[in-house]
């Protein structure tokens, strides 16, 4: 979706890093969300980074099965499909 918003691909590349590094670090990835001031974990519970940090860790560390963590993985794939459509629908097309 970056890409639609870029004016080149170099542009687009930056950016995504620019996205990915702060929606990494709030999501719980480098440390624990509940570390976090108040208002970012507001942020970070409302970011699919978190759910799926979450998942991986009831997997690998709580042992929790696929069941368990089948509303974060439905949460993620909706935010996935979301962002899929938005970019399919701002993507300019050329012939």
């Amino acid at each position: 979706m970056v890409l639609t918003f870029a004016r080149s691909p170099k542009a687009a590349e930056n950016s995504v890093s620019a996205i990915v590094w702060p929606i990494s670090m709030l999501g719980g990835l480098f440390a624990p969300v509940e570390v976090m001031p108040k208002a970012m974990q507001t942020i970070a519970r409302a970011l699919p980074t978190t759910r799926a940090v979450n998942a991986f860790k009831d997997v690998i560390i709580r042992g929790k099965g696929l069941l368990d963590i089948a509303p974060a993985l439905a949460f993620v794939a909706c935010f996935a499909l979301a962002l899929l459509i938005m970019g399919l629908l701002l993507l300019k097309w050329e012939a």
